[in-house]
Formats: C-alpha cells, structure tokens, sequence
C-alpha cells in the first residue's frame, strides 16, 4: 500500500504518517487505531518484534536499573509522595499534568527540528521520567484512599504497581 493509499483509507494526513515512520512523533492512540484499520491489523502488529533477550538478561537489567539516575528519581519522587494525603495527591497529579502537557509540547517541537538532537532526548527522557512520577503519584492515591480494609484488593494492586515500578509502599 502506497503512502496515499493508506492516507486516503485511514484519513491519516501522508506527512503524519511520514513523520510516524520516522520516529519523529508518538502517534495518538486514534491514530494507531486508524492505521491499523486501513491496514487490516491490530494495533500490536503495528509494533517491530524484540528479539528474544539472552537467559540472563533479566539479571543484568535488574542490576542496571537498580543503579540507573532514572531508578533514583523515582526512589526519591516515591520518598516525597508517600506521606501525602489524598488531596495533596491530587494537587501533585495535576501539577505534574501540566508539567508533562509543556515538556511534552516542547519535545515534539524540539523531534520535528531534529530528532536526534540532544534536545530531544533531553526533552523525551523529561516526557517519560514526568509520565512514571505521574503513574506513581496515581497509585500511591490509590493506596492512600482504599486504605480501610473494605478495600484491601484496590489497595493490593495499587501497591503492586509501586513495587513494579521499582519502590515500596
């Protein structure tokens, strides 16, 4: 399928499909949807296949993460949200909701000029980092208001995100 083929099926503009391709911009959830449509696939299949890691690859990046500066931010994004209440909670989720809306803006700024910039990645490795605090943030909200024992599963699973994303609630 040609480039205005697949524009003229999914309603897609060519230049964002164009600009998909390259990696220049994260499509919306909408668009994949589109895509995957004109095309006949899943959204999943829209995705390259990862080679199938080593035996001990698991170990080896259990080691890196636990030292990565990226692991640290979230110990200590972890460390000052813990003790908030609900409300408190909710004033930080929208704070970093506007934090995220503005750094997000200026990385597909920053990608559209040069991609592979160190702007870009500087702006990419913010987008993610403020999208983990934020995850974070929404769990410990959770936890913190399903802490009467009526709803001990809400608080469990909430808990279980923390502990996936590497700290302890």
């Amino acid at each position: 399928m040609t480039l205005m083929e697949l524009e003229a099926a999914s309603g897609v503009g060519a230049s964002t499909i164009s600009k998909i391709e390259r990696g220049v911009t994260r499509p919306q959830a909408i668009t994949l949807h589109k895509l995957a449509d004109a095309l006949g696939v899943e959204v999943g299949e829209l995705y390259p296949k990862a080679p199938a890691p080593p035996h001990n690859a698991g170990a080896e990046a259990l080691a890196q993460l636990e030292d990565s500066p990226k692991n640290e931010q979230l110990r200590n994004h972890f460390n000052h949200i813990k003790n908030l209440d609900s409300k408190a909670l909710a004033a930080k989720l929208e704070e970093l909701g506007e934090q995220y809306a503005r750094v997000h803006a200026e990385w597909e700024e920053a990608a559209e000029e040069d991609a592979a910039s160190p702007a870009a990645f500087s702006l990419a490795s913010q987008v993610d980092i403020l999208s983990a605090f934020a995850i974070m943030t929404r769990l410990q909200k959770q936890v913190v208001d399903n802490a009467d024992a009526s709803s001990a599963f809400e608080r469990d699973q909430a808990k279980q995100g923390l502990k996936a994303l590497g700290v302890a609630a």
